[in-house]
């Protein structure tokens, strides 16, 4: 049973993501039979996609997308099975209320699964600094199958 806050480097265990390009700092709290998340992360100056001494919060969709992939390996390695590649298949309704993060902030995702039907669901995700509202959106996946993969190799 993994327990919580789960942070880095220990998140790599459980992670698609790797090196630099797992964004996300920890895991807060997971519930694994809602399908609901918080993670959160911090931002630096060493933070990748920061632009002009800030990060875009467009970034967020992509925060959103790594927290249901960490939500996913939980659930996944609770039954002894490998965390799965996920691709991000659109992101819908996405609302930036405001127009970046700051270093020095601590940004908190929330993610919760609000339909899958096979390998395919559709979660809501907010992201908060200060318990402010910064971004929402609902994130698209698709976790991959021999069957999408073959698919693609054979183009």
């Amino acid at each position: 049973m993994i327990s919580f806050p789960l942070k880095k480097p220990d998140l790599y265990d459980i992670s698609v993501h790797q090196g630099r390009m797992l964004l996300i700092d920890q895991i807060d709290s997971c519930d694994r039979d809602n399908f609901t998340m918080e993670s959160s992360l911090l931002i630096t100056d060493e933070s990748e996609f920061l632009y002009e001494g800030a990060m875009p919060v467009w970034v967020s969709f992509e925060y959103m997308a790594q927290s249901i992939a960490l939500l996913s390996s939980v659930v996944r390695r609770e039954k002894n099975e490998e965390p799965e590649i996920g691709f991000l298949i659109n992101v819908r309704d996405f609302e930036a209320v405001r127009p970046e993060y700051k270093i020095g902030d601590r940004v908190t995702i929330r993610i919760s699964q609000e339909f899958k039907e096979e390998n395919i669901a559709v979660f809501h995700g907010e992201s908060f600094v200060n318990g402010e509202c910064y971004s929402k959106g609902s994130v698209t996946v698709i976790e991959k199958t021999d069957e999408l993969l073959n698919k693609w190799s054979e183009k």
